[in-house]
């Protein structure tokens, strides 16, 4: 049997220059910088103040990060408005940060998507509902689309709105 590895417990100055190395690879919010020193077994008392020498040194900034995360989920994953705030308010941002987050996405651009979105679907259901014998009638094709663009976090309204724009 293996002896167990023993982790080398870190002083405050090792944790920080290795906090700021994860902080540089990637934006992070301070809920995961947090997290990851508690797996790194970092001193819980120098936890705060590794925190608050990031957010000096402008390593860590909950701001930049929550328009970050919203420009890049919504550009890469295609995601609503509201399945981001969702995410942001699980890694904990303050709700004023996510809402300058969130009017950082172009209207046009949001709404466009959702218009690409929305019409890819109904072109796949059609496909797939034409290699069967029955077919979607309208209500049945744009109940599955919204419920589609919907559960990517675009607003309910917004969503039928555009659906009954482009149905007609």
């Amino acid at each position: 049997m293996k002896p167990r590895k023993v982790n080398k417990v870190l002083t405050k100055n090792e944790a920080l220059a290795k906090a700021m190395n994860y902080c540089a690879y990637q934006e992070r919010c301070e809920k995961e910088v947090r997290e990851r020193l508690a797996v790194w077994e970092v001193n819980p008392g120098f936890i705060t103040i590794i925190l608050k020498e990031l957010q000096e040194d402008k390593f860590l900034n909950e701001q930049r990060f929550a328009r970050i995360f919203a420009e890049s989920k919504f550009r890469q994953k295609k995601w609503g408005k509201l399945k981001i705030e969702n995410e942001l308010v699980k890694k904990g941002i303050d709700s004023k940060k996510i809402a300058k987050g969130l009017r950082e996405i172009d209207g046009k651009e949001y709404e466009n998507t959702l218009r690409k979105l929305i019409s890819e679907k109904v072109k796949m259901l059609k496909v797939k509902s034409g290699s069967k014998s029955e077919d979607l009638n309208q209500f049945e094709l744009s109940g599955k689309v919204a419920s589609f663009v919907i559960g990517k976090g675009y607003e309910p309204e917004l969503v039928w709105q555009l659906i009954k724009r482009l149905a007609n």
